[in-house]
């Protein structure tokens, strides 16, 4: 499920209640519902957005510390070569 559509759904239903404390069982529901949109928004912040991005994580590995000069780089990076 896409992040969008999770978050239109979580909307949906707690508009639903409106107002009222859930169930247990849509206590749950919505429970899975955020731990899904937490997952979701980790794995599309780890997603490199350009070339930029894919240098940071390749220094880290090697041990060299991003300095100020090296962040704008890196953004300069991302929008001469991005992925999308």
């Amino acid at each position: 499920m896409e992040l969008e559509k999770v978050e239109k759904t979580i909307s949906e239903k707690v508009k639903a209640l409106n107002g009222v404390q859930p169930d247990d069982e849509q206590r749950k529901e919505l429970q899975k519902l955020f731990q899904l949109k937490n997952r979701l928004q980790i794995e599309k912040a780890k997603k490199s957005r350009g070339l930029g991005d894919t240098i940071k994580k390749v220094t880290n590995v090697l041990g060299i510390k991003q300095c100020g000069a090296c962040k704008k780089r890196q953004a300069k990076l991302n929008e001469m070569f991005p992925y999308k």
